[in-house]
């Protein structure tokens, strides 16, 4: 099964499609502190057959935490908030997870970013992409600097990820760090060259 995320621009919620088998009710989750499930809210929440992608009816619960339908196969789609720029998702089965970033938006500098076991980023240019959430109003900055990040067979997924200020502050803040260093340095490298 397949699960596609995609961050939208800003980084303050996500847009979802996610498979489901043999299935006749689908909970909303994210891990909680623990690892345990907790209720996620989400907006904009469709429900299409999986081989014809026509629309399918579903009945919501009372906090809009889960939704019943018929049994069968399904592709859930839905928006939810984004915490700090760090997704995380939990499901009940082993799902191929792809998650894309909008331009601006990385998880390759260590310092900065991190992403969970078994995962594998690359760039891609993904205008395709762009036109087919744009039909959906999902905002989502395609091109060559989108980042796609892939788990194959994960029960669990998980990616912290930044934007290009939170680089520059880093640069500024090493930077900083590389003259003081330098300061002290200088006058102990000379006081020793003195002793000899």
């Amino acid at each position: 099964m397949n699960a596609t995320f995609c961050v939208h621009d800003g980084a303050e919620a996500f847009h979802a499609e996610i498979e489901i088998i043999n299935a006749e009710r689908y909970a909303f989750v994210e891990p909680g502190i623990l690892g345990e499930e907790v209720p996620r809210s989400v907006t904009n929440t469709t429900l299409r057959y999986t081989d014809n992608r026509t629309a399918a009816g579903f009945k919501e619960d009372a906090f809009g935490r889960s939704i019943s339908f018929e049994k069968g196969n399904y592709t859930i789609e839905y928006d939810a908030a984004l915490k700090n720029k760090n997704f995380q998702f939990i499901f009940n089965a082993l799902y191929n997870i792809t998650l894309y970033l909008p331009q601006g938006y990385d998880v390759r500098n260590p310092l900065l970013g991190a992403t969970g076991t078994g995962s594998v980023v690359s760039t891609v240019d993904s205008r395709y992409l762009t036109e087919e959430l744009a039909a959906k109003n999902v905002t989502f900055t395609g091109g060559n600097g989108t980042i796609k990040v892939f788990w194959q067979n994960r029960a669990f997924a998980d990616c912290r990820f930044y934007d290009d200020q939170q680089v520059f502050l880093l640069e500024v803040f090493g930077s900083i760090w590389l003259a003081v260093a330098a300061i002290f340095a200088v006058p102990y490298i000379m006081t020793r060259r003195r002793m000899e």
